[in-house]
């Protein structure tokens, strides 16, 4: 399969007039990128349930048929987190048949009783295998709860645009195919030139 120089345009979702962050990074399907800080829509909340856990989870839409999604070193920082370096969750292994959110927990450092998305951001590596198709998008969750009360939730998004850019081989190949149906479209033209100036340079050797 060929490697693909894949753009990702990375636009946190806003709600209520507060705009996320937006970032642009290449991947290459060979390796994987690392997305940093990545913010959520805003959202926020007092005189809550203590919370106690975060569930991160992504969805990926649009993705290549038979290829792969590794989510790996996935990090949370934000209210409820005082690790160094923030709130570690395993590694996701997603296919790409799959459309529904598939997701990782991990208990707080300390319970929540306020919240505001704006003071969380998560960051990951992400690797694909596959040519990434126009119009493929991710989707990222972030869930604070606790397990005794399971549907009290507190909950953000944000979502990423994914791009792919052909690498620059791709590119030549493209240059020399419109190269090569230009001079096919031309060649009548070009073999009347040719004939012309042969008979051109005859002409003045018999004189």
């Amino acid at each position: 399969m060929k490697k693909i120089i894949a753009t990702f345009t990375v636009i946190a979702a806003t709600a209520l007039g507060a705009q996320g962050q937006a970032n642009t990074v290449t991947f290459a399907n060979s390796g994987s990128t690392s997305l940093s800080d990545l913010t959520f829509n805003s959202h926020s909340a007092s005189n809550i349930l203590p919370f106690s856990r975060a569930r991160v989870s992504l969805r990926f839409t649009n993705l290549p048929t038979g290829g792969s999604i590794n989510v790996s070193n996935i990090t949370l920082t934000g209210q409820g987190i005082t690790a160094p370096g923030g709130l570690t969750f395993p590694l996701l292994s997603i296919s790409s048949a799959t459309t529904n959110w598939t997701s990782v927990e991990q208990n707080l450092d300390e319970i929540i009783s306020s919240w505001s998305s704006s003071n969380n951001k998560v960051s990951f590596d992400i690797g694909i295998s596959g040519s990434l198709p126009i119009g493929s998008q991710a989707f990222y969750r972030l869930v604070y709860f606790t397990e005794d009360e399971p549907h009290n939730t507190l909950s953000a998004e944000g979502n990423l645009n994914l791009v792919a850019v052909p690498e620059p081989s791709t590119y030549l190949m493209t240059a020399a195919g419109l190269l090569g149906l230009f001079l096919w479209s031309a060649r009548r033209r070009l073999f009347k030139l040719a004939g012309a100036r042969c008979a051109a340079a005859s002409g003045n050797g018999e004189a």
